[in-house]
């Protein structure tokens, strides 16, 4: 934690794969999911009466993200409790996925196919920059 401009600055994400602890990727996930809450409350009192489709998706999208975080933090909580190096281990993998970035396309293509979705009726509208499932 770092100070600043009289405000307090929380960094929980951890530099190296070496400062990557279950408790250190809870605040890292718990911080950035208060982050998305505070922008989705934010937008919330922005258009409360002139709500577009747009900023209604938005706001889909912010609920989405608080949600999975939440259960992504209970599910570590839980794994943590059966068993202490299979979540630190876990941890190891999600922090070395977020950093790299590359795998997750091909595992959300993989899982989505595997729920019985084809990832290729979901597209993004260029028009709109939005998400459609075509049919």
């Amino acid at each position: 934690m770092t100070t600043t401009n009289d405000k307090t600055e929380i960094d929980p994400w951890p530099k190296t794969p070496e400062g990557v602890t279950v408790d250190r990727m809870l605040a890292a996930i718990g911080s950035s999911a208060q982050m998305t809450h505070l922008m989705k409350m934010k937008l919330l009192a922005d258009t409360r009466k002139d709500r577009t489709p747009e900023q209604y998706q938005q706001h889909l999208l912010h609920v989405m993200h608080e949600i999975a975080a939440v259960g992504l933090m209970g599910a570590i909580r839980t794994l943590r409790e059966i068993d202490p190096d299979k979540a630190l281990a876990f941890c190891r993998d999600y922090w070395d996925m977020c950093e790299d970035g590359s795998e997750f396309g091909p595992l959300l293509w993989e899982w989505l196919a595997q729920a019985g979705v084809d990832p290729e009726l979901i597209t993004l509208d260029e028009d709109e920059k939005t998400a459609a499932v075509t049919e």
